[in-house]
């Protein structure tokens, strides 16, 4: 049963945020497991990039816009996986958007515009997948939340920084009660919803600019270190795949054990 569980052939799977760092990894191995993989970017540049990695092993993928401020484009985009593709057989939303604003100086308006991506913008892609995949009583929807959905970040890790901003973590505790709600209504419609929780996954550029920023990361785990990229795409095939049939309205922490102390 073990290939059959991680099998996604002739499943369209839609990322949005596909172009970013994680999800770029997740795009490569859900291609890699079979999937036709949507790369759904605000960059066509960098959807295109990891349309071409995935083509360039003959699997298949196409990029297609997105700008998840919209609510009529988020809409529109469903719209147009099904009448291209078909089917739609996941969603993994792993947008984001955060400025590095100290909480005693951050605007509303700044906090709206955290909200409005991170949050807002989840509701209507969770609303309009599950509207294309309900008739067809099957899907998967995940969330990317964050470890600092679940728990605040230590001031002292950011000597000389502006510490992780307060819109950023107050959303993506929302992204988690979201998946709960969703889950609990579309289930009877055979739809999945659930979240992946990343841990410290920093970026090449800020490995390289602030080394001494990222030890102090790697202490904090339980694994004494970061993780890479595609340490998160095993989680996010799990979820998409049959492997995972039976299990909605929850999240998988991927954070070395960082929340666990």
């Amino acid at each position: 049963m073990l290939p059959e569980l991680f099998d996604l052939s002739g499943r369209h799977v839609c990322v949005l945020g596909g172009g970013g760092y994680l999800a770029s990894a997740a795009c490569r191995l859900l291609a890699e497991c079979g999937a036709h993989v949507i790369v759904a970017d605000l960059s066509m540049a960098a959807a295109e990039a990891v349309v071409s990695q995935i083509q360039d092993n003959g699997l298949l993928a196409d990029a297609v816009p997105i700008d998840v401020a919209d609510e009529s484009v988020i809409a529109a985009l469903f719209d147009r996986i099904a009448a291209d593709f078909g089917s739609l057989d996941a969603v993994v939303n792993s947008t984001f958007q955060y400025q590095n604003v100290p909480f005693e100086q951050m605007s509303l308006d700044q906090w709206r515009d955290g909200m409005r991506i991170n949050l807002d913008a989840a509701f209507l892609i969770s609303r309009e997948a599950g509207r294309v995949m309900k008739p067809v009583e099957r899907g998967s929807i995940v969330h990317f939340s964050s470890m600092y959905g679940l728990v605040a970040p230590i001031p002292s890790l950011y000597k000389g920084m502006d510490v992780n901003p307060v819109h950023y973590g107050v959303a993506k505790a929302g992204v988690r009660q979201l998946v709960k709600y969703q889950a609990a209504l579309m289930g009877r419609f055979g739809l999945r919803v659930n979240a992946i929780v990343p841990g410290p996954f920093p970026a090449s550029r800020v490995c390289e600019s602030d080394p001494t920023f990222v030890t102090r990361l790697a202490e904090r785990t339980m694994l004494g270190r970061i993780a890479c990229a595609e340490e998160i795409a095993g989680a996010v095939v799990y979820l998409v795949a049959d492997a995972s049939s039976f299990v909605t309205g929850t999240e998988l922490v991927v954070d070395g054990g960082w929340t666990q102390w």
